[in-house]
């Protein structure tokens, strides 16, 4: 079946009465030229109002033609848009038999108009004009010209530049598009500088459409957009637009994409479906059959509605509405939609069945009316949904790997709410070493959770099925841990040895006492010639070129003695800079460590400049402040070794260089642990772990 099919410019939309019908119907070859009469549709009376003159428009320069002609208006006037055997005898189609080609087409204030050329060289112009007393009444006009050759040539004003860069190409429908619509399809083309378009669209059926002499390739002037309807559903079609430049001596012709035309496919045509269901705000839903793409409307307050489908649907519509439900419980259209149909429905009270099913997102599955249906528990893994008046069923609960208890639950005959229809999910074992008792391990499901471990350090936490998440470790006292967390996906089975490790810090203030400096006896002899224990720390040198080093005592025996030490920080408070700032100049700052104490004893000696250190080179400290504080860190294993858990631990501050040899002071002191201001006091902090 081939519908007859409706065009009109897109320059139109809102006029309905510009058809043209059966247009892709005629049969080939081109006009031949002859001295035309005026057609006059039969069935309607013709009034003839004599000669008038027309400009008929040449090119995109603005020329025109203005012609003398013949006309005739119909004594007839239509409502809307004029008959189908009128619109028919105006087609494309039939007027080329008589030797008419569509030229243009356009809109004027009085209404729409068509116009054709014939090879013998006249105009026609067919007209559907609007009433002067009714707007929506048509009346036919027809005008017949004079030959071309008594015309009187309009010189137009247009200024036109021709880019031989230019191309023309088709921008809608896209090539392929499918679904578009058969009664509202939009042309669309680039511009292009050319006195005229045509668009033709290949009939599916056709072998032969389109080609050059076809009659229906339809002029639409300088318009760039056209709007086709009436095509058919579910149909392909192919089409191309051309335009025409007039050089002076012969008319031009290009074709959109280089003369390949684009193919598109119509969808359904809209149908609607509608009815009452006896209660305002109901939802309707409606999906096709094969899918479970849900579309919905809402009934009125006065409990009707109505949707649009596709022609040839056949599907589902089914309401709902919070405590009732339907009869029938749906409605299911298995003969293909072709006009639009009424289902009703009468609403039911309904009741709720609700619970926890111990999962997040379980599955649970009843049947109703002959209709299986299911919904999901939430992230907390209560459910609720509603079932028919005086139901009896079964609910059966379900997850990929999930057991639940009981397995399923039994109704009969259901005439009230039910409430607590709880299920029990097996669960797993997550379990391992804190790192220390009392560690609060947390994690989430169905809310957040906790566990404690035990006095050993030891925990155990349980997880559904199937368990996402993360648990992390926390406790006071404790700095951080290793891993700080551990994240689990899709656990299916207990899970042992799942450790972690605490980490703690200890923060240590130096002995004012025993800090202090000691400077080189003179350049280059490697001990000791001045010891000073005062509020300062030197480093650096001396107009002597003497260098001069600082010593840091700690009591460190706060550790625990199986700490396992993992970082030393040393934190310093610049007091002022002598000289040149030799941070930098004299290479790293690095620090020495030793177990006990440098030297003979714990109190600063002549003997610290030089003494064995068991952690010598143990670390740096950082050459830029932050604010006034300058940080060193202890890397080495032997610096971390000499940290002592039972008594003293003593820093040397020495640069890389003992001097740069330019005779004169330079050197940076800091705060010693005999600063008054406790802020300005060296700190020693300690990062560590008990196994």
């Amino acid at each position: 079946m081939f519908q007859k099919l409706k065009k009109f410019g897109f320059v139109f939309a809102l006029i309905a009465s510009l058809v043209f019908t059966g247009a892709w119907q005629a049969g080939s070859g081109l006009p031949v030229a002859q001295t035309p009469t005026a057609p006059l549709a039969p069935g309607l009376t013709w009034n003839n109002l004599g000669q008038t003159a027309r400009p008929m428009q040449l090119n995109i320069k603005g020329d025109a033609l203005e012609l003398s002609g013949q006309t005739y208006r119909s004594a007839e006037s239509f409502s809307g848009a004029v008959s189908a055997s009128v619109a028919n005898f105006y087609s494309n189609d039939e007027l080329y038999k008589l030797g008419w080609v569509s030229d243009d087409a356009y809109k004027a204030e009085d209404g729409i108009h068509q116009v054709f050329t014939n090879a013998a060289g006249y105009y026609l112009s067919v007209d559907y004009v609007n009433s002067a007393d009714d707007p929506n009444s048509v009346s036919v006009v027809v005008w017949l010209s004079a030959p071309k050759d008594s015309g009187r040539f309009i010189a137009g004003t247009n200024v036109v530049s021709i880019d031989a860069a230019a191309t023309l190409n088709k921008l809608n429908p896209a090539n392929n598009a499918t679904g578009v619509d058969p009664h509202l399809t939009i042309l669309k083309w680039t511009d292009y500088p050319a006195d005229k378009y045509s668009y033709c669209i290949k009939d599916p059926i056709k072998l032969n459409a389109c080609a050059p002499s076809d009659p229906n390739w339809t002029g639409t002037f300088k318009n760039t957009a056209w709007i086709v309807t009436m095509l058919n559903p579910l149909t392909q079609y192919s089409w191309n637009v051309k335009a025409i430049t007039y050089d002076g001596t012969k008319k031009l012709f290009t074709y959109a994409d280089g003369g390949t035309f684009w193919n598109f496919k119509t969808g359904m045509s809209t149908l609607y479906i509608s009815g009452s269901v006896g209660k305002a705000g109901v939802t309707m839903r409606y999906w096709a059959d094969g899918t479970t793409d849900f579309h919905y409307v809402t009934s009125d307050s006065n409990g009707k509605y109505i949707l649009s489908v596709p022609y040839d649907w056949t599907g589902y519509v089914k309401p709902s509405l919070t405590g009732y439900t339907f009869s029938p419980w749906n409605k299911h259209f298995t003969t293909p939609v072709e006009t639009n149909q009424v289902a009703n429905f009468i609403p039911l009270t309904s009741f709720i069945i609700s619970g926890n099913v111990g999962t997040a997102y379980a599955k649970l599955t009843w049947v109703d009316h002959s209709v299986t249906y299911s919904t999901t528990a939430d992230v907390y893994g209560k459910y609720s949904f509603y079932v028919s008046y005086n139901w009896e069923g079964t609910v059966t609960p379900s997850k990929p790997g999930a057991t639940f208890s009981p397995s399923h639950r039994d109704y009969v005959a259901v005439l009230s709410n039910q409430t607590n229809q709880n299920y029990t999910l097996v669960v797993y074992t997550i379990a391992g070493y804190a790192g220390a008792p009392g560690v609060t391990l947390s994690y989430y499901y169905g809310g957040n959770r906790s566990v404690t471990s035990d006095s050993n350090g030891y925990y155990s936490l349980t997880v559904p099925y199937n368990w996402t998440g993360t648990v992390k470790p926390t406790k006071t006292g404790v700095s951080s841990f290793t891993p700080a967390q551990r994240s689990y996906t899709n656990v299916l089975s207990n899970l042992t040895g799942q450790n972690y490790r605490a980490n703690y810090v200890l923060g240590f203030a130096s002995i004012g006492t025993q800090d202090g400096y000691v400077r080189e006896s003179f350049e280059g002899s490697g001990v000791g010639g001045v010891a000073n224990s005062t509020t300062t720390l030197k480093i650096g040198d001396t107009t002597g070129n003497e260098q001069i080093l600082s010593i840091l005592s700690f009591n460190t025996s706060a550790l625990p003695d199986n700490a396992v030490i993992t970082g030393v920080r040393l934190k310093i408070y610049k007091q002022m800079i002598a000289g040149v700032n030799p941070m930098g100049l004299f290479g790293n700052l690095i620090i020495d460590v030793q177990k006990n104490y440098f030297g003979p004893s714990l109190s600063l000696t002549l003997d610290d400049f030089a003494a064995y250190a068991g952690g010598a080179n143990g670390g740096v400290v950082n050459s830029v402040p932050t604010g006034m504080i300058y940080t060193g860190s202890v890397t080495t294993a032997g610096g971390l070794g000499q940290v002592n858990r039972a008594g003293y631990t003593q820093f040397r501050l020495r640069f890389a260089s003992p001097t740069n040899a330019d005779n004169a002071t330079n050197f940076i002191s800091f705060y010693s642990g005999e600063t008054t201001a406790t802020a300005y006091r060296p700190v020693l902090i300690v990062f560590y772990y008990v196994p």
